[in-house]
């Protein structure tokens, strides 16, 4: 079935009405009818199965056939301190780690990367962010809607003591591996951060703030990776150490 985002306000207990934007795709490039079936996500972790009554060109009416809480989360809160990459490969990296479980996106001006972005482009940058991560959360089935943050610089980042159960630094001039620091899987490591430089790398300066922030810094291999490449492969690590990727899913309650 088809898969759609609801507004709370848009939904009671029984029925509900989508206004806005995804009434045209509902009904003119979806084509859909009354009486269809499709699924609503509220962005809280519900899931609706609904039937279409009224299709006008301002609202969408429904009836609510069944409501369940989704069971598609990681059992761990994972955020990723991404330093700003070149060119498109930020969106790129919204889609696709929000398909790996990423619950906070924390966009960083780091010391050697390059993006510099002032006034209405950041606003604009973190709505088009916005609507990435919610389309790729209709596509892999997910019900929660990741936090996209406003950039900030590394420096005014790192001194606000950003807080996780477990805190990852990938840095290219390490050479300790990252099972030589990852700490066993375990019930007290419910959210992990990981913070990922540029292309450039993080200057010596950034990585000793980070390690006075708590943050174990790592290597995640001997071969050198694109910058978007290190992400994926630094985020499918953590959900296979201490979320759900690689083993029996647990069952959320």
């Amino acid at each position: 079935m088809k898969r759609f985002f609801v507004k709370p306000e848009e939904i009671s207990e029984s029925d509900g009405s989508i206004r806005g934007s995804q009434v045209n795709h509902i009904r003119n490039v979806l084509r859909m009818k009354s009486g269809e079936h499709a699924i609503l996500l509220d962005g809280s972790g519900y899931e609706y199965e609904v039937a279409f009554t009224m299709l006008t060109p301002d609202h969408v009416d429904f009836d609510i056939l069944k409501k369940t809480q989704a069971n598609y989360e990681s059992p761990i809160r994972l955020m990723v301190a991404q330093a700003f990459l070149k060119d498109k490969k930020m969106d790129f990296l919204v889609r696709h780690l929000t398909e790996m479980g990423m619950c906070t996106w924390i966009p960083l001006f780091t010391e050697h990367a390059v993006p510099r972005l002032e006034g209405n482009k950041v606003t604009t940058r973190v709505k088009r962010w916005q609507t990435i991560s919610s389309e790729a959360v209709k596509q892999c089935r997910r019900a929660i809607v990741p936090e996209i943050c406003t950039p900030l610089p590394f420096r005014k980042w790192i001194a606000a003591g950003p807080e996780a159960d477990l805190k990852l630094a990938f840095w290219e001039k390490e050479t300790v591996p990252l099972k030589a620091v990852a700490p066993e899987k375990s019930p007290s490591i419910r959210s992990v951060l990981v913070l990922i430089g540029p292309e450039g790398g993080f200057s010596d300066a950034e990585m000793h703030l980070a390690r006075s922030a708590g943050f174990l810094t790592a290597s995640i291999g001997p071969r050198i990776l694109k910058a978007e490449t290190a992400a994926i492969a630094i985020c499918a690590l953590a959900q296979y150490l201490y979320g759900d990727m690689g083993g029996v899913m647990e069952k959320k309650p």
